[in-house]
């Protein structure tokens, strides 16, 4: 069973705060503390997630995100 859920990629902590991550800014700015704090939650270690907040920030800037709520709002 394990081995089946490492096969498919469920277990891999990395890969999951990536994704997390992608997909929480895409669907609404939100900043990396929120971030952090979320996968703090779901039990990713905190280099993991800093590694992945590094690398999906790089990505998408957060002044960018600043800029993207803001003109949701006005």
């Amino acid at each position: 069973m394990i081995a089946r859920l490492r096969e498919y990629g469920y277990l891999d902590d990395e890969r999951f705060a990536q994704s997390y991550a992608s997909l929480r800014i895409q669907q609404r700015p939100i900043g990396r503390h929120r971030l952090q704090r979320d996968l703090a939650q779901k039990k990713i270690d905190k280099k993991t997630v800093d590694e992945a907040l590094d690398q999906i920030f790089e990505q998408n800037p957060e002044e960018d995100l600043i800029d993207r709520a803001i003109a949701k709002r006005i």
